[in-house]
């Protein structure tokens, strides 16, 4: 997987999106063009290559803030819908397809979608009383998004089969009527209403169907073809068409479920690589196999009347998966996996903080505000006559030195945004619970040892061997903090002075590492004109 003429990914520059400034150029690190040079090197060129791109990669910062608002309050939301749910069917617990039945009943205001019949609210949890639905069959849209599902009494779904709603409700006065109700369940969104009222689904199928398997948003066709462009697939003895496809999340998330693997974002980041896995798994020729069965098992009548069982509960026991053992092989896997992080070196943030102090102490300023005096500012830069505190430590360096009975111990100096304006290197380390006046001196009795930026990797010796990212230095006390490299716990507030050591790693790509034996003190080198 190599730029056919340096070997390797090149940098995303204007060849695709040419000089509109308005498109959203995704970052370098979106396309991780280290991961998969790297992969290329070990395991040769790929056959194809599936992608998914997370759903905030389209969103600015604001616009992901707000999508991880929306997701907390949802999240919240449904703790109290499983709750109530509990309460008004006398449960101790709920299955999530039960509470899925609950919602939707709400949603529907308490009626079945399709005939408008009164559900009767106890009767949600039985068997082949009331069905979850696609609105538009999944043979024929590969649509299992929440605006593709409604409630309806079991009868109703086996006699819509594989149709839409209109089509089933072929007859024009019940139609209207079916129109009506829809229209007037205010808990249905705009998006499943649209669904329950199509018209002449077999024109538009193709193209449903299609954006339901692929991701054709702007950003996915940039990056399909940036790769497309970029990797040499002439060494592939497969024949594929399309070499580089995008898939649809809600594709993914059905396999994922289908194949009974779970997904826990808060447990660790391995989770990206079970999608990583189910993402390649998510072929044409699956997709196209999940389609068929699908129709077969929406005729969901004759195959009740034949097996003897309800078809949902059958048809996750039909669909296979990728290869024998695949689910004991997945969990294997992911196991082994040590989450690679590049380290943080870019210098961003505030250089300073907003507050700027007065050299002169005074209780108030001419406007009546409050103004603290300099000497309540321990460390900091001139700014206007003033000195405003610290900005964003970016860098910490970490010396060594002997104390008197030969065991060695640890200093470190941190580094901010606003030692890289005044452009030269701070030489005392901290001193807990000290001034910085009062900090160590280093000299050339001490040995230094590397830098320490955002998630470098290190390995540290206490009371315990803990190994991880460093996630950052407590200024008034020299502790630190270091984050498990899947993020699955967090270490706070380590001492390191007196550590039996500290070691600094590099991790390849491929989440491989190997000790940094030695580093040389880097000077700030701040360009002209940035900061």
């Amino acid at each position: 997987m190599f730029c056919r003429a340096k070997g390797k990914i090149p940098a995303a520059d204007s060849r695709i999106f040419g000089n509109d400034r308005s498109c959203r150029q995704p970052s370098n690190g979106s396309i991780s063009q280290s991961v998969q040079c790297a992969l290329a090197r070990e395991y040769g060129t790929p056959d194809q290559i599936n992608v998914e791109l997370a759903r905030d990669v389209y969103n600015n910062h604001d616009e992901r803030r707000e999508i991880a608002a929306k997701q907390n309050e949802y999240a919240e939301e449904k703790k109290k819908v499983k709750a109530s749910a509990c309460s008004k069917l006398e449960l101790a617990d709920i299955s999530g397809r039960d509470l899925l039945k609950f919602r939707l009943y709400e949603q529907q205001d308490g009626k079945c979608i399709y005939s408008g019949e009164k559900l009767d609210l106890r009767r949600l949890v039985e068997q082949d009383y009331c069905d979850v639905d696609h609105i538009i069959p999944y043979s024929r849209s590969l649509d299992n998004s929440q605006n593709n599902k409604v409630l309806c009494l079991s009868r109703e779904n086996r006699q819509k089969s594989d149709k839409t709603p209109l089509e089933y409700i072929a007859d024009p006065v019940k139609q209207a009527e079916f129109i009506a109700r829809v229209k007037s369940m205010k808990g249905l969104g705009s998006k499943k209403r649209d669904r329950l009222l199509i018209h002449d689904f077999n024109e538009k199928d193709v193209d449903f169907r299609e954006r339901n398997i692929n991701d054709t948003r702007y950003m996915a066709r940039y990056i399909m073809k940036y790769l497309d462009d970029c990797i040499d697939f002439s060494q592939s003895k497969a024949d594929v068409k399309d070499r580089v496809q995008a898939r649809n999340g809600a594709l993914t998330d059905f396999l994922r479920h289908q194949w009974g693997l779970r997904k826990d974002r808060s447990e660790s980041d391995k989770h990206h690589a079970q999608d990583a896995i189910v993402i390649a798994c998510a072929t044409n020729g699956y997709t196209q196999y999940l389609a068929h069965l699908s129709k077969i098992f929406e005729n969901k009548q004759a195959y009740a009347n034949k097996y003897g069982e309800p078809w949902y509960k059958a048809f996750k026991q039909h669909v296979k998966q990728p290869w024998d053992g695949f689910y004991q092989d997945v969990q294997a896997s992911v196991a082994e996996i040590f989450v690679s992080r590049p380290p943080r070196k870019n210098a961003t943030g505030e250089i300073h903080q907003d507050t700027v102090h007065t050299l002169n102490p005074k209780k108030k300023n001419r406007w009546g505000e409050l103004v603290y005096s300099a000497k309540d500012v321990k460390s900091g830069l001139n700014v206007r006559g003033g000195m405003a505190g610290n900005g964003n430590m970016f860098r910490v360096d970490v010396f060594s030195k002997k104390n008197a009975k030969g065991k060695e111990q640890f200093y470190l100096i941190p580094i901010y945004l606003a030692d890289r304006v005044k452009n030269e290197l701070p030489n005392r380390a901290i001193a807990a619970h000290k001034p910085e006046n009062e900090w160590i001196e280093i000299d050339e009795t001490y040995t230094f040892r590397f830098s320490l930026f955002k998630d470098d990797l290190i390995r540290v010796k206490g009371k315990d061997i803990l190994i991880g990212y460093f996630d950052g230095c407590h200024r008034g006390t020299g502790n630190i903090n270091i984050e498990a490299q899947d993020s699955s716990q967090k270490w706070e507030g380590i001492g390191t002075r007196n550590l039996e050591y500290i070691k600094k790693y590099q991790v390849d790509p491929l989440g491989r590492y190997v000790e940094v034996k030695s580093e040389v003190r880097q000077p700030l080198n701040i360009k002209k004109g940035k900061s």
